[in-house]
């Protein structure tokens, strides 16, 4: 553990580098959230103790699963006008391309190569219904749904 700290105040904070992916999420301080990445918006009010007010974590819904039929679209992510945020990947240890659509864009495609990550968060972030296919059955997948 590598640890921050103020001299001449009480604000500590704790970081622990690790070597595998955590999904992404959101603290909530007083019901507004920001990035888990911006300290400064946790901490509150000149010099505070970032446990004063302790924050919310708030996960992301997990999404992930396999490919039920070979070469069929299937329904991802369902319309959700609320989305925030979400991630879809491709493990390294696929053999195949994974492929996402939105129910917008019938004839399209993006291809997520063995490794990849499609990550669509603030503005851009689409609320319309998302569907994935692959080439094999049974294609594992990584998605999350904040």
């Amino acid at each position: 553990m590598l640890q921050f700290s103020v001299a001449a105040g009480t604000p500590v904070v704790n970081v622990q580098l690790l070597n595998f992916f955590v999904p992404p999420f959101l603290w909530y301080t007083t019901g507004l959230p920001v990035n888990d990445l911006t300290l400064a918006s946790i901490i509150v009010g000149g010099g505070a103790n970032v446990n004063v007010r302790a924050a919310t974590v708030v996960g992301p819904a997990d999404a992930s699963g396999a490919i039920a039929a070979a070469g069929v679209r299937q329904v991802l992510l369902a319309a959700n006008g609320a989305r925030k945020r979400w991630s879809l990947t491709n493990p390294s240890t696929a053999t195949e391309v994974l492929q996402f659509s939105y129910v917008t864009n019938v004839a399209g495609l993006i291809d997520l190569v063995p490794g990849d990550t499609w990550d669509e968060s603030d503005a851009s972030v689409s609320g319309d219904e998302i569907w994935i296919v692959a080439a094999t059955m049974g294609h594992t997948f990584t998605a999350y749904e904040w």
